[in-house]
C-alpha cells in the first residue's frame, strides 16, 4: 500500500498555493486558469450539501472512496462555486462562502468523518485567518484531500475555500 505522505503533501501545497494566490484586496484581480482536462468556473450558489454516513467498510460508492461523491459531500454551506477542475482522479475545487472560518472549520470536522473519512492533520494560522485541514481514508492510504479556508479573496466577510479530493481506492 502507498503511503499517504505524498499526495497529502501535495494536496496541502497546492490547496496552501491557492489559497495564498486568492488572498489578494478588494481592489486586486486573481484568475485561476484551468490546465488540464475538465475545468470549469461558475458562480452558481451551493446549497449546504447533504452529508450522509458511508459506512466505513464499504468501497465504491461507499465508504469516502468515491470521489465525486466526497468532493460534492464536502461543498462548503452558503457558498458560490469559483472553480473545479477534475484531472486524474483528483478534483480541486474553489468556493467563496458566506461563513467565517470558524464556522466552516466545525462544519468539517463533523461532514469528513461523515463520509468514512480520518482528518489526519489541522493546522490554523492566526496571523491569515487560514486554516488547513488534512484528512485521508486511513493513516496510510493514498486516498485523502485537504481542505484550505482562508479570508474572502474579495476582501470582504466570509471565506474562500480550496477543496482537494482525490487518490488510488
Amino acid at each position: 500500500m502507498r503511503s499517504l505522505r505524498s499526495p497529502v503533501v501535495g494536496a496541502l501545497l497546492f490547496t496552501l498555493t491557492t489559497l495564498a494566490a486568492c488572498g489578494g484586496t478588494a481592489g486586486s484581480s486573481s484568475a485561476a486558469t484551468p490546465t488540464q482536462n475538465a475545468a470549469s468556473v461558475g458562480g452558481e450558489p451551493t446549497d449546504e450539501p447533504a452529508v450522509t454516513p458511508s459506512p466505513a467498510g464499504s468501497t465504491g460508492g461507499g465508504g469516502g472512496t468515491d470521489v465525486q461523491a466526497v468532493a460534492d459531500a464536502l461543498k462548503p454551506p452558503n457558498s458560490s462555486q469559483m472553480f473545479t477542475s477534475n484531472s486524474s482522479g483528483v478534483i480541486l475545487s474553489t468556493y467563496t462562502s458566506t461563513d467565517s472560518a470558524d464556522s466552516l472549520k466545525s462544519f468539517y470536522e463533523s461532514a469528513i468523518p461523515a463520509q468514512g473519512l480520518k482528518i489526519i492533520s489541522t493546522s490554523s494560522d492566526t496571523a491569515t485567518n487560514s486554516i488547513a485541514i488534512i484528512f485521508a481514508k486511513a493513516d496510510d492510504s493514498a486516498f485523502g484531500g485537504a481542505i484550505g479556508i482562508g479570508p474572502n479573496q474579495s476582501g470582504g466577510a466570509g471565506s474562500t475555500v480550496s477543496v482537494t479530493v482525490g487518490g488510488s481506492q
